[in-house]
């Protein structure tokens, strides 16, 4: 009866050591089994369509001039107002040629003289009278005498301000009755023809070198929120500008109906002609990065396992940014569940 009693004790020990142990066993293997990961994928293309350059700038006249006087005086009268329009020949302003009329007539007697007393010693030398020496310094004297008389024309002729072509008047910057020096602006000058209109935009380094002379761009203005104004490059500057390290860049409007003013505020894009071959991935693609690199998730060549990739973006574009085409990352890349990934992690495809 003990005996019995004793088989019996040990038996129940042993399953009780066996059902622990099967147990133990179950929760040993469910701590070790890997957990596959759902995910999202999109395939890697390579693309060559432009990526648009994005700026903003002023719009203004292409032939843009401050106008002036070449003499100093009193401005006799302004006969134009800040915005009129004028046509070329226009008179805009005269100055009080009391003083340069004056100092024509003194030039013209100066001259009237000198060659009165010329044509007496061109006669006394012939008679032998005056050696040629003295012939020749009146001959001088009457050629700087109308040199003279050249000038104070001139001078005359610019004391007055007149329109070099059609255009418009942006600014007035005096008075009449003012007295003010050669040279000083009186007028801020525009061309209005209807393709005289430009706008000039910095440009990063990094996009300066994608663009060329006759690529095509848009504007759009505020003042026309449904309308867009195509555009082409006309300058594109060598250097950068030492105050903002961009590189300006000059863009013309193609004719329009439409009333434009200087002034205008746009925004601007650039299709740049030369292509380059690019991924083009979606931003939530993106795990970590900064400024220079960013890091996202592709999936092995034939695998479900996936590999943590570190790129370099070139260009953020809404929704996606760009990385230069390259043969050695191909295939898929997460777009979505890729911020719960380790790299070589295990995954389900599940779009």
């Amino acid at each position: 009866m003990n005996n019995l009693k004793s088989l019996s004790i040990i038996i129940l020990i042993g399953l009780v050591g066996y059902a622990c142990n099967q147990n133990y066993n179950a929760r040993y293997a469910s701590q070790n089994e890997e957990k596959i990961k759902p995910v999202l994928v999109e395939e890697l293309t390579v693309s060559t369509a432009p990526i648009a350059i994005e700026a903003s700038g002023i719009l203004g006249s292409q032939a843009e001039v401050k106008m002036s006087f070449k003499i100093g005086g009193i401005i006799n009268r302004i006969l134009v107002n800040e915005g009129q329009s004028v046509k070329s020949g226009q008179l805009l302003a005269t100055l009080n040629t009391a003083e340069i009329d004056a100092q024509v007539n003194q030039a013209k007697n100066a001259v009237e003289k000198a060659k009165r007393d010329l044509s007496r010693a061109e006669n006394l030398h012939r008679d032998s009278v005056i050696t040629l020496e003295q012939l020749q310094d009146l001959t001088t004297l009457y050629e700087v005498a109308k040199s003279d008389l050249q000038i104070a024309n001139f001078n005359q002729k610019y004391a007055r301000i007149v329109a070099p072509e059609k255009g418009k008047i942006h600014k007035k910057f005096a008075e009449e009755g003012e007295l003010v020096n050669g040279g000083s602006p009186i007028f801020q000058f525009g061309n209005t023809a209807k393709d005289a209109y430009v706008m000039r935009i910095g440009v990063a380094d990094k996009d300066i070198v994608r663009l060329q002379l006759g690529d095509s761009a848009k504007i759009t203005f505020d003042a026309y929120p449904s309308n867009d104004f195509p555009a082409y490059v006309t300058e594109i500057a060598e250097s950068a500008d030492p105050k903002t390290g961009t590189f300006e860049v000059e863009l013309t409007l193609q004719p329009t109906e439409h009333m434009l003013k200087n002034g205008f505020v746009g925004k601007v894009e650039i299709y740049p002609a030369t292509k380059n071959s690019y991924y083009k991935i979606s931003i939530n693609a993106l795990v970590e990065g900064n400024e220079e690199t960013a890091q996202i998730y592709v999936l092995k060549e034939k695998s479900n396992r996936v590999k943590k990739v570190q790129v370099k973006p070139e260009h953020i574009v809404d929704g996606f940014f760009t990385v230069r085409a390259d043969t050695s990352m191909n295939g898929k890349v997460v777009v979505e569940g890729a911020a719960y990934l380790s790299d070589g992690d295990q995954v389900e495809i599940i779009n």
